[in-house]
Formats: C-alpha cells, sequence, structure tokens
C-alpha cells in the first residue's frame, strides 16, 4: 500500500475506511434505538386497548345494576354469535373479534336513565325510544377507542339492530349494506333478548320459532338457518345460555404478544 499509494493516500483509504466503519456502527445503533421505539409503541398501544377493552367491560358489569340481565344476555350473545362465525365460516381471528363485538354490542346503554334500560322498547314514549335506539352508535365509539384493529366490530356493534327489510336502526341499512358480522350479531341478540330478557323471557322452542317466522324478513335467512343448526348441535344446557362458557368475563387481554386479538378471561 504505501510503495504504491505513498503515505499520504494511504492515510486517505484508512481514514475513508474508518468512517465507513463509523458510520455503519452509528446506521446499527439507529435502527437498534428504532427498534426499540417500535417495541415500546407497541407496548404502550397493548396497554391502551387492553384498558378501553376492560373499561367497556366494567360498563356493562355498571349496567347490570340497572338491569341484572345485561351481563348475562352479554355473555350468551358473545358465546352464540362466535359459534355462529365459526359455522358460517369466519376464520378463528374475526369469529373472536365477532364474540368481542357480541359482548360489548350494548355498551352503549351505559349512562342512559333507569327507567329507560327497564322498560320494553314499545312502552317508551318517543323521547325514550329515541335515546334508547342512540345505542349502537354510542357503542361503536366505544369500541372503536380500543384502537384501529376494532374499527370493522365498531361497525358491525354500530349496525347489530339493522334488519336486512330496512326497518332497522340507525342507519336503516338492508340486505348486503349489513356486513355479515353484523348479521350474526342481530340473530343472536334476537335470540338472547328472548331467551333471557327479563319480563320478555321465554322457552328455547318459542325463540326458535320466532327466528324462524323472522327470517327472509327482519333477519338474514341463511344466517337464522345456520344458527338453528348450531343449536340443535349443543346440549339443552346450550339452548339455555347456561352453564360455565356462558359467564361473564372479568378481563381483557390480547391472546399472544402482538396478535391483537383479545382474550376474555371468564372469573
Amino acid at each position: 500500500m504505501l510503495a504504491v499509494f505513498g503515505p499520504a493516500a494511504s492515510l486517505v483509504l484508512f481514514a475513508g475506511g474508518f468512517g465507513a466503519l463509523t458510520s455503519l456502527h452509528l446506521i446499527w445503533h439507529r435502527q437498534k434505538e428504532n427498534e426499540a421505539l417500535r417495541a415500546e409503541n407497541r407496548r404502550l398501544r397493548e396497554s391502551l386497548k387492553t384498558s378501553n377493552l376492560t373499561f367497556a367491560l366494567q360498563l356493562v358489569r355498571l349496567l347490570g345494576e340497572e338491569d341484572g340481565t345485561i351481563p348475562a344476555r352479554a355473555a350468551a350473545a358473545a358465546v352464540y354469535a362466535a359459534d355462529l362465525a365459526r359455522r358460517l365460516g369466519l376464520d378463528a381471528e374475526r369469529a373472536e373479534k365477532v364474540r368481542l363485538a357480541a359482548l360489548l354490542r350494548d355498551v352503549g346503554l351505559a349512562g342512559l336513565p333507569g327507567e329507560v334500560l327497564g322498560a320494553p322498547l314499545e312502552r317508551l314514549n318517543p323521547l325514550g325510544r329515541r335515546l334508547y335506539r342512540g345505542h349502537p352508535v354510542r357503542g361503536e365509539q366505544v369500541l372503536a377507542a380500543a384502537g384501529p384493529e376494532f374499527e370493522e366490530a365498531a361497525k358491525w356493534v354500530r349496525w347489530h339492530h339493522e334488519r336486512v327489510d330496512g326497518t332497522g336502526y340507525p342507519d336503516r341499512l338492508r340486505a348486503e349494506w349489513i356486513p355479515l358480522e353484523a348479521r350474526i350479531l342481530a340473530v343472536a341478540d334476537a335470540y338472547v333478548e328472548r331467551i333471557l330478557g327479563g319480563a320478555g323471557e321465554t322457552a328455547a322452542p318459542e325463540a326458535r320459532r320466532a327466528l324462524a317466522d323472522a327470517a327472509g324478513g327482519a333477519l338474514d335467512g341463511n344466517v337464522v338457518r345456520a344458527f338453528l343448526s348450531v343449536l340443535d348441535a349443543g346440549g339443552e344446557d346450550y339452548v339455555r345460555a347456561a352453564g360455565e362458557r356462558f359467564a361473564f368475563p372479568d378481563d381483557a387481554r390480547p391472546e399472544t404478544p402482538g396478535s391483537g386479538v383479545p382474550q376474555l378471561r371468564v372469573v
């Protein structure tokens, strides 16, 4: 090197090589810092998401103080909706989001007066009906606060009272304009309201007949038929929403780190 280029040239080459190594080290160090920052941001997002979901579950429990059937109905709707989603071919992650949406579908009822919560919709005055029919929109807002990965589930909550014949609310959607997941929630909700809905409680056979009568009208016929087959495959406790599977969960946390899929632990 010295013989060919001379001392000055060799010094320049050495300095250039050293500078390149230094630059590579700085780049590597910054990459590690960026990875650490991204990991910390992921942890913060997961923590915020879990906190929001736990808060939503607490709201459902508080609703139970006004109407003691609400937590039981929420837990039952979650089981039925997830099982129905799987029967209709949704993958495990999507079925889990459907379960979460069903569990929290009525969280928008929080803050309503007790006389609105405790009365059948048909007995409410116009103001009471307007307040009650606003709960899907408020529920959408609560679930959307859990993070962008719940944007779809929040919409399903918004539309779980829509009907395929256009008679639902809040947006009067019809048929294929209603996402399949929202139609699943509608069927699960309708069944649960009939078997666990307080004063309106009915026996399972009567609830099944009501679903069959609504198939192709208010409710999606294919979804209703799939749900009836799910009920046929369950035992007596299943059709009555009885047993450990139907216990209301006490917490929400990611199934696996970074998966974004909530797993709900049961008391």
